[in-house]
């Protein structure tokens, strides 16, 4: 069940009829679909894959919203007010942490399009996205890079360099930018080698790229060597040195050489906050194979390499938690041939699944079996 009071365009609707499989919502635009589908991302993460500030989810000229949900044993429920949310589990309040616990999602919408051809920072926020529904470690280091982050960009914006502070806050920064490097480093080999079979290679591009060369696989050795790296002389003669020490010790020396540069224009210009991904799918006609799909895929192409991305998302939820992800397809099957939606209904009944569709005619229900429709008029 899912109840909405003031949120988005209800007032005041519950659905009741929810299935344990597939459910279609199937109305036209403007009735609430997407809203729908939002509210059950909002009741699983805590926040919106919509907007950034909640308060835009409340109702026109209502103080507050509220949305609720029964998901197994648990009554979730999300309280947004102009300046702050309250998230409860069974009726008590809890924080993000616990809240982030029993349920999680991968969602799908029309917008997803942009993490191909959008800028570096839509890409970034699908990493975090994904380690924020199991890694609290991941979310802590994060907040704790960001804050040392802003500390050295302060530095760098002074009339002159501060190099003692400068010590003090790069060794801070560079020890979680190195471990949140080594975490999307990891999480990309493995969403890479699930999309693999399907003709879509994931790739982690760091900055700055050298960082590559120090990222050491769970399937490769690291091996005692001396690397030079451009204009850095790296030591990695200790064999029980990890990825994550070399790296640390790459950036400390790195930001080192970077300050008279970074000085001048005033913000740090290597690091997590500027890491990226690109997205390959096989290509016979390409010199080497592959083709980058955020340039040169159709959109045809860039659909099914994110569909099959997020598929491998759901992967990655069902490993690292043990839990069975909702999964939403919010209007993402209108502009894709029959036999391309055959195969994302075949892969996404395997969870318990919404998709919602503007018209009959956007969604195979000929190849659907005991769904749910949920109406919304």
């Amino acid at each position: 069940m899912l109840s909405f009071t003031d949120f988005r365009n209800f007032e005041s609707h519950t659905i009741e009829n929810v299935n344990e499989g597939m459910n279609l919502l199937i109305e036209p635009n403007g009735t609430g679909k997407s809203n729908v589908l939002e509210a059950i991302y909002l009741l699983s993460t805590g926040h919106s894959p919509r907007v950034r500030n909640l308060r835009e989810s409340i109702r026109w000229d209502q103080p507050l919203a509220r949305v609720s949900g029964k998901f197994g044993n648990y009554d979730r429920a999300v309280v947004i007010q102009k300046t702050s949310k309250s998230l409860l589990i069974n009726g008590q309040k809890v924080p993000l942490h616990k809240f982030l616990q029993t349920v999680l999602v991968t969602y799908f919408q029309p917008e997803d399009l942009q993490l191909l051809i959008g800028g570096p920072a839509r890409r970034r926020l699908f990493l975090d996205r994904i380690f924020s529904q199991f890694d609290a470690q991941y979310v802590y280091d994060l907040i704790q890079f960001r804050k040392h982050l802003n500390s050295r960009n302060s530095l760098l914006k002074g009339d002159q360099l501060r190099h003692n502070l400068l010590d003090v806050v790069e060794e801070q920064m560079t020890f979680y930018a190195a471990r949140i490097m080594d975490k999307r480093h990891e999480l990309i080999q493995h969403l890479s080698e699930m999309t693999e079979e399907h003709g879509i290679h994931i790739e982690y591009v760091p900055s700055p790229k050298r960082i590559k060369s120090l990222l050491i696989s769970d399937k490769e050795v690291f091996s005692p060597m001396r690397g030079t790296f451009g204009e850095l002389d790296i030591d990695m003669q200790d064999p029980s040195a990890s990825s994550g020490q070399v790296l640390q010790e790459y950036l400390r020396k790195k930001y080192k050489l970077l300050r008279a540069k970074e000085h001048t224009v005033g913000f740090s210009l290597c690091g997590p906050q500027r890491d990226d991904i690109q997205v390959y799918a096989r290509d016979d006609d390409s010199p080497d194979g592959w083709k980058e799909l955020g340039t040169y895929g159709s959109r045809g192409q860039q659909r099914m390499a994110i569909f099959h991305l997020k598929m491998a998302e759901r992967e990655v939820y069902k490993v690292e938690s043990g839990i069975e992800p909702i999964l939403l397809l919010d209007d993402v099957l209108s502009e894709l041939d029959e036999q391309n939606q055959a195969d994302i209904v075949s892969l996404a009944r395997l969870s318990q699944l919404f998709i919602s569709a503007a018209r009959e005619g956007d969604i195979p229900i000929h190849l659907l079996q005991d769904y749910s429709r949920i109406r919304l008029r």
